[in-house]
């Protein structure tokens, strides 16, 4: 009996925490970064490493919202002090590579990132991130995300 009213107490402060919470969770099914439930909180200052959620301009919904996705979710891995450069048509920052750039119908954007800007990037094949939409500015964030429960 006392086992069972345990089990019973700790389902429902499970259910409760996810009901508090739920504003303030969102789940990545995005390949880019570990599947799973992630923490948003709203963006007051990003630096490299860490994980936002931004809006992304309405010219790319043909490219990334086809994938039910309102907001990407990405890694910053490059601010303006960094160099961001393409080589034999693979993008390279700071001499690490992240993969190759797909033959997508669209002008490359500008390798140059300005101050209070950041590039987004995975080396996951086929991410649709800033080596096609070039830099993200600290106005089009909206969320920092952190990981807390893996999905697989």
């Amino acid at each position: 009996m006392m086992m069972r009213r345990r089990t019973i107490i700790i389902y429902v402060t499970v259910i409760l925490s996810i009901i508090i919470l739920s504003p303030y969770l969102v789940v990545n099914i995005q390949p880019s970064l570990p599947i799973g439930i992630y923490l948003r909180i709203p963006a007051k200052k990003v630096k490299k490493n860490d994980i936002v959620i931004f809006d992304l301009d309405d010219k790319y919904d043909k490219y990334y919202k086809v994938r039910k996705i309102r907001y990407p979710m990405k890694r910053i891995v490059a601010d303006y002090n960094d160099r961001v450069k393409i080589k034999r048509n693979r993008i390279f920052v700071n001499e690490e590579s992240y993969g190759e750039i797909l033959p997508l119908d669209m002008e490359r954007p500008s390798l140059k990132i300005d101050k209070g800007c950041y590039y987004t990037l995975s080396k996951q094949i086929n991410s649709f991130d800033s080596r096609y939409y070039g830099q993200v500015c600290q106005k089009e964030i909206l969320y920092k995300a952190y990981f807390l429960i893996p999905l697989f």
